[in-house]
């Protein structure tokens, strides 16, 4: 590499003493490595304005340009960074994520792929399977009962007595009894007030478990509530039997349902199954959401895993908290507890069985397996034996539990394969699982592997079949969430006085607005990321179109071209356009973060102090692009607000929720902004429509999109798998027309086939294989 002597020269006098020999950093003077992605053109333009601090004047013009060159080459830029400190593969345990829904499996060993279970698609996936089935039974009397389905649990029965299905003309008994089955399925992961809405007798059971019990009608209290927790995806199975009482019209000589022996004929019965999601209001449970099949329960531990570190931008899982280690533990012993009272339901032994012991012992050796994630061996015999010694000694119930606590905790379950170069066929059907779905291996990969073959030829048709199940998309939409960073939205609010329209419901449907566009573009028939970056539809129901524009009929989500307004895919997404302003106001600095590091990939470092931004009262007669530009005007602060503000001010046609303005405070509003590459060639744009034009064909934004989604589903650096890796993926990236869902597969395809012959070593001590 030529170092440039007249730059190395002019480092050693001007930026050594505060940056180190080799950008390393000076302790008490600036620790922060001199490290980035500007290009040289940038570094030069700053240097040359704002270094060395304090007399700018020594280092301009071909001084700026040589130091500029030298520090790039030597140990700023991205190439430099992996020549000096190549990244290595982490040892890493199981991620939060992958902890939860690993436990959630390991139980169910779910052997369906679910294509059907898409709780994001309108309708809702399969519409022979989507909703709940209902039986009524006049009084006791099975025989004359009818089944049917349901798109929603909201029952009303008035004075004309319930709508009975067809087959069941009238009613013979003075009670009728309304049995519902099915299962509710989450869509993001989190904790749920699920409710009944009923003025008469109810039981609901839960993921086999009792969860609400009114055996007689309560006066006075209609609404039943309690907590759950779901995880993202997974279906949870429900049981619902409701008592209507019914007296004899004395006038028509039909029965129909009443409160009490006491009403009169028009009051009403009524029946509705509620929840209130994690980033939501209460609401009747979606067609999208329910599913009419039967499935086993699911286990989910009701205390949420610490969250990962994420701050390198993607999830990250190379070390251990304590605090991790005691939610491991604390669920542990409740997956124990939750086997030991299924049983029956998970071994098929009934509990007076003489060869019960015997069926449980076997079922925890399949446990064991599908937890480690390979055959037992030698130790299937012992481990057997083992398990039914401890049924004999103590009850199968504290056998499962103790058994289940020793599988869960050991290292072979909370640690990932990482024997690069070495990955035998059972670790890689772990690997692709992990990547793909979040979870161990499926039975179709399993047997795949007992067969030796996960090899390249059967990647073609395994791939697509992979992610045809609904983890691998409720994978992806953690993906994305983590990408977009809308998960730092939390509760969004905003002033009332200056966006009273906006409220808790509203928030929910711009949350599920951009979810649904996500689902329609990575999972439709047209999964390509320039459209992604500029399509002109947006989702929207009637209380969304009331806002936005357009019209939609009935009470879904449609996608909608909105006339007249300039639209530009996910960068003008109203949800994101909300949750990256301020309660009043736009904010061209949290838009143009968000388009420097999520669609750019560009390396932001954080700002050397906060500062509040400028009131709007104290400077009326400015612009917010006025304001941001004086409060930014320092040179210290150009360093990043010459890239972010002028990508932020792209996104000014947009207020504070998203919608198209055209004028802000009495003054046409100037989207018009420009942006320097990392070759340092200049893009101009007079609003965000030709930024996401530029990015839609940009190498240098499908390379970004390409890094994070590699990082995102694998969760380790994609230089970590050598210096080529992120030039090949993005050139198939591009030879397959920008196909998300084939970046997905190549990812999980490409890396599998590197580490079986990798060489790199992990850079931290391996965890211990033994329990």
């Amino acid at each position: 590499v030529d170092l440039l002597p007249r730059g190395k020269a002019v480092y050693a006098e001007h930026c050594a003493s505060c940056h180190g020999d080799q950008g390393e950093g000076v302790d008490g003077v600036y620790e922060t490595s001199l490290i980035g992605d500007k290009s040289v053109r940038e570094l030069s333009g700053y240097i040359g304005h704002a270094m060395p601090e304090g007399s700018p004047e020594d280092v301009t013009g071909a001084d700026a340009d040589a130091v500029s060159r030298y520090i790039y080459d030597s140990f700023y830029s991205p190439l430099a960074q992996e020549r000096l400190r190549p990244a290595r593969v982490r040892a890493a345990r199981l991620t939060s994520r992958q902890f939860e829904h690993s436990l959630a499996d390991v139980l169910s060993d779910a052997s369906w792929l679910m294509p059907a279970l898409n709780p994001w698609r309108v309708g809702g996936g399969d519409p022979e399977q989507t909703g709940l089935l209902i039986r009524y039974v006049d009084g006791g009397d099975w025989k004359g009962s009818v089944e049917t389905n349901i798109d929603r649990l909201q029952l009303t029965f008035g004075k004309d007595g319930p709508k009975l299905p067809e087959g069941m003309t009238e009613l013979k008994d003075d009670v009728v009894r309304v049995y519902v089955r099915g299962a509710v399925i989450a869509p993001e992961t989190g904790f749920y007030e699920l409710a009944i809405e009923c003025n008469g007798a109810f039981e609901l059971a839960f993921n086999e478990g009792e969860l609400l019990n009114v055996r007689t009608r309560s006066e006075g209290q209609d609404r039943h509530a309690a907590r759950v927790r779901m995880l993202a995806g997974r279906p949870y199975p429900i049981r619902l039997e409701a008592r209507l009482p019914v007296v004899k019209n004395r006038k028509k000589g039909e029965k129909q349902p009443v409160h009490s022996d006491t009403s009169n004929s028009d009051d009403e019965y009524f029946l509705r199954l509620k929840w209130t999601p994690p980033h939501g209001v209460e609401q009747i449970v979606p067609l999208r959401c329910l599913f009419r099949n039967n499935v086993p329960p699911t286990f989910v531990a009701s205390r949420e895993m610490p969250p990962d570190d994420r701050s390198t931008g993607y999830v990250t899982s190379s070390d251990i908290s304590e605090q991790w280690v005691e939610a491991a533990a604390e669920a542990a012993l409740q997956i124990g507890d939750f086997a030991a009272t299924r049983i029956r339901q998970f071994t098929g032994a009934k509990d007076d069985a003489g060869d019960r012991n015997e069926k449980v012992a076997k079922w925890l050796s399949q446990i064991a397996e599908r937890a480690w994630r390979r055959p037992l061996g030698d130790e299937a015999e012992p481990f057997k034996q083992q398990c039914e010694a401890l049924a004999d000694e103590l009850g199968a119930e504290e056998a499962v539990r103790r058994t289940l606590v020793r599988v869960v905790l050991s290292p072979r379950f909370l640690y990932r394969e990482l024997n690069f170069g070495e990955m035998d066929t059972h670790d890689v059907a772990s690997f692709l699982s992990f990547t793909l779905l979040d979870t161990v291996p499926t039975p179709k990969l399993r047997e795949m592997a007992r067969n030796n073959q996960l090899k390249e030829a059967t990647f073609d048709w395994l791939l697509p079949q992979v992610l045809d199940d609904v983890r691998a998309k409720a994978k992806f939409r953690d993906v994305a969430h983590t990408w977009l960073h809308v998960d730092q939205f939390g509760d969004l609010s905003k002033s009332p006085q200056a966006l009273p329209e906006f409220n808790d419901s509203i928030e929910q449907d711009l949350r599920l607005s951009l979810d649904l566009f996500l689902d329609e573009v990575v999972w439709g028939e047209q999964p390509n990321f320039r459209r992604l970056m500029t399509s002109s539809e947006l989702w929207l129901n009637p209380a969304l179109a009331s806002m936005y524009g357009g019209q939609v009929d009935g009470d879904v989500f449609r996608p909608v071209t909105l006339e007249g307004q300039q639209r530009a895919g996910l960068l003008s997404h109203p949800y994101l356009m909300a949750g990256f302003s301020y309660d009043a106001e736009t904010s061209p600095i949290h838009r143009g973060v968000f388009l420097s590091r999520s669609i750019l990939g560009r390396l932001l470092k954080p700002p050397p102090i906060a500062v509040a931004p400028l009131s709007p009262d104290l400077e009326p007669h400015l612009t917010q692009r006025e304001r941001v530009a004086l409060q930014t005007e320092a040179i210290a602060c150009q360093s990043c607000h010459g890239m972010i503000n002028p990508l932020g001010f792209s996104l000014e046609h947009f207020d504070a929720l998203g919608r198209r303005r055209e004028q802000a405070g009495g003054r046409e509003v100037d989207a018009s902004g420009r942006y320097i590459n990392k070759a340092g060639d200049e893009v101009q744009f007079a609003d965000v429509t030709d930024l996401a034009a530029w990015v839609a064909d940009s190498r240098e934004a499908h390379e970004a999109f390409v890094e994070q989604v590699f990082q995102y589903l694998v969760n380790q650096p994609v230089q970590a798998f050598g210096p080529e890796m992120l030039r090949e993926l993005t050139d198939r990236f591009e030879a397959a027309d920008c196909n998300i869902r084939t970046l997905i597969a190549d990812c999980a395809r490409v890396a599998v086939l590197r580490s079986q012959s990798s060489q790199q070593v992990a850079a931290h001590e391996s965890p211990p294989t033994s329990d």
